[in-house]
């Protein structure tokens, strides 16, 4: 569970771009 605090945090460093391509993954880690 804390790697997905982390991710979230990285992907909203990141770029708009590269944010969608980051959300996608969160939500598949959520899922699983």
């Amino acid at each position: 569970m804390s790697q997905n605090s982390g991710r979230l945090k990285t992907f909203l460093t990141l770029p708009s771009s590269r944010t969608q391509y980051e959300i996608l993954l969160y939500i598949n880690s959520k899922e699983v």
